[in-house]
């Protein structure tokens, strides 16, 4: 773990936790060490648009195993 101190490795250590690739974290961590704060913002929103894309995916697979869940029950169980 960084220590509270350590900003490039809070940075490295939340973006594994992110679940960034090793391209976009060798790229951040580059781009910091280089004082490019502004330039990780677009990689941190395309990772954030992968990741939401992911859960509305995953809530459309839920949604219709609900609704399987559902019919089944109403039309085969008394």
């Amino acid at each position: 773990m960084a220590r509270a101190d350590d900003t490039m490795g809070i940075l490295q250590q939340n973006l594994i936790d992110a679940g960034c690739s090793e391209q976009e974290i060798k790229c951040c961590l580059t781009l910091a060490a280089n004082d490019n704060w502004t330039q990780i913002l677009p990689i941190l929103q395309k990772h954030r648009n992968r990741l939401l894309e992911g859960i509305h995916n995953g809530q459309n697979r839920l949604d219709c195993l609900d609704f399987l869940i559902y019919q089944i029950s109403k039309e085969h169980t008394s």
